[in-house]
């Protein structure tokens, strides 16, 4: 049996939908701040994986980059 890859959940997160009828569609979360800043650091760096880095290596520096841009906003007034 193969092993299940982690996928993180849904991406975007979706209010929840009431229909007149009484139905409820549930929404989701979605993802969070620091994976979006990932992916976002992520669009940049992957030219590196040519010059020679590693995915495993540019998906560790996207996440780094990603914390500091989260720290960044801690220091905001």
């Amino acid at each position: 049996m193969s092993e299940q890859i982690n996928d993180g959940g849904p991406a975007l997160p979706t209010a929840d939908a009431y229909h007149p009828s009484g139905q409820i569609a549930y929404g989701r979360k979605g993802m969070t701040l620091r994976d979006w800043f990932a992916g976002q650091a992520l669009a940049g760096l992957v030219p590196y994986v040519v010059k020679g880095a590693t995915f495993e290596n540019v998906a560790e520096d996207a996440y780094k980059a990603a914390d500091a841009m989260l720290r960044a906003r801690e220091v905001q007034p």
